[in-house]
């Protein structure tokens, strides 16, 4: 990893499935490619709305706050700070099995901040791609020649909620998840393994409890994705906990997993981060 940029490869072959990333310059800059397709391609905006209408310039510069690869895929963190209070986290995943990425923005807020009512965010998509939405709100599907792609929100917030946007149009993606005593979470998986191009995906936010109380979102969020036979279990907390929370009969005190549910009870991860030092216990 070069110092403001990074690749994220699933494989060393004539196709590769690559994310290449450049953060400089208070920039995000993403290019995905699929299989060698072109997915993303350009600036991965974001925006933070305040509970009067203006928005709060996201200027600074961003740093490479963690940095993984192992056998289950790559995965790169940036971080910036909007003000000293409000801490803007950027997730990235690219799975070595091939055929999948997982990005995410997260706002967490400490007391005092300027209150940050929704998270937007948007990337331009390669203009080779046609989109269609899918009945349910959570999909969106990409094609082209001999290649097609699907994007699924995992977010908590349920279709058709005040304020959630997950919507492709002049030629990008825009995502608005609504935000809770400041804090927000908004993740996206892109699938483009064959295997799966056929299958329905179901996507149902789940409950989060910590000492047999449910937390609500503004504390932590958690969501499961079913396709055919794999599923996904994708939690995120928001405020650091006292004990270890429990979601779907998986116990954690990570303030973020992304984890294979392989049998009831059981979830090899494929990420764990841990909470920085200044939101740690």
């Amino acid at each position: 990893m070069s110092q403001k940029k990074a690749q994220l490869r699933a494989a060393y072959r004539q196709r590769p499935d690559l994310l290449e990333i450049e953060y400089a310059e208070g920039k995000v800059q993403l290019a995905l490619a699929a299989a060698g397709r072109s997915v993303f391609a350009g600036e991965w905006q974001v925006r933070l709305i305040l509970a009067d209408g203006r928005e709060l310039p996201v200027t600074g510069e961003w740093e490479a706050a963690v940095w993984l690869a192992d056998e289950d895929g790559d995965y790169m963190e940036l971080q910036t700070h909007p003000t000293e209070e409000i801490r803007l986290d950027r997730s990235l995943f690219l799975s070595r099995d091939g055929g999948l990425v997982f990005l995410a923005d997260t706002v967490v807020s400490q007391p005092g901040a300027p209150e940050v009512v929704a998270l937007q965010s948007s990337i331009l998509l390669d203009s080779a791609l046609k989109a269609t939405p899918v009945v349910g709100g959570r999909e969106w599907q990409l094609k082209t020649r001999g290649f097609q792609a699907r994007l699924h929100s995992l977010s908590s917030s349920r279709p058709g909620d005040d304020g959630v946007e997950f919507q492709v149009s002049d030629g990008a993606l825009h995502l608005r998840q609504p935000c809770v005593s400041g804090n927000g979470f908004a993740p996206l998986l892109v699938d483009w393994h064959p295997l799966r191009a056929r299958k329905p995906a179901v996507i149902k936010p789940l409950t989060v409890s910590e000492q047999r109380k449910i937390v609500g979102p503004a504390t932590a969020v958690a969501a499961r994705w079913q396709c055919g036979t794999e599923h996904l279990l994708c939690y995120r907390s928001l405020q650091a906990p006292e004990l270890a929370r429990a979601v779907l009969g998986m116990h954690t005190w990570y303030e973020l997993v992304l984890a294979r549910l392989t049998k009831p009870g059981t979830f090899p991860p494929l990420i764990q981060i841990e909470a920085p030092d200044e939101d740690s216990k």
